[in-house]
């Protein structure tokens, strides 16, 4: 920040470099949901350099490496991830990006280091419509007929 001078050009250079890596993560999740797997995981990886503590950015980098079957890779990246904090284990079961890796003996070991979350219980009387964990807004209660 000391190198720029305090003007208006100044400031847009930082506030440039400062969103930078959140663009790159953007850039990349967008290449991967165009299926772009190759350019997801060039945009990503720069991203993990620049967040080096953003285990989102290593599941992002997963998805794509196993994308092109990459299977090694993806372990490694989800490894990476659940080191930074990533934890969901039915996640990881249930996205079809780590369909591939089901049989892989990394993939196995990652899940069972997981802790086990049981799933959450339906509230009584709740509608499958409704959801129960949300307050509703002011004004949109149901009225009794």
């Amino acid at each position: 920040r000391k190198d720029y001078p305090e003007t208006a050009a100044g400031r847009r250079v930082i506030i440039q470099l400062e969103s930078l890596p959140r663009r790159l993560a953007e850039a990349g999740a967008g290449r991967l949901q165009a299926s772009r797997f190759a350019e997801a995981i060039t945009y990503l990886n720069r991203a993990a350099l620049l967040l080096p503590e953003s285990g989102k950015v290593q599941y992002l980098l997963a998805q794509a490496q196993a994308g092109l079957e990459r299977k090694a890779e993806a372990c490694a990246c989800l490894e990476k991830a659940a080191a930074l904090g990533f934890d969901d284990a039915a996640q990881l079961r249930k996205d079809p990006a780590f369909k591939g890796l089901q049989e892989e003996p990394a993939f196995k070991d990652l899940l069972a280091k997981m802790p086990q979350k049981p799933a959450k219980a339906p509230t009584p009387g709740a509608r499958p419509t409704e959801r129960p964990d949300r307050e509703q807004a002011p004004g949109t209660e149901k009225q009794a007929p």
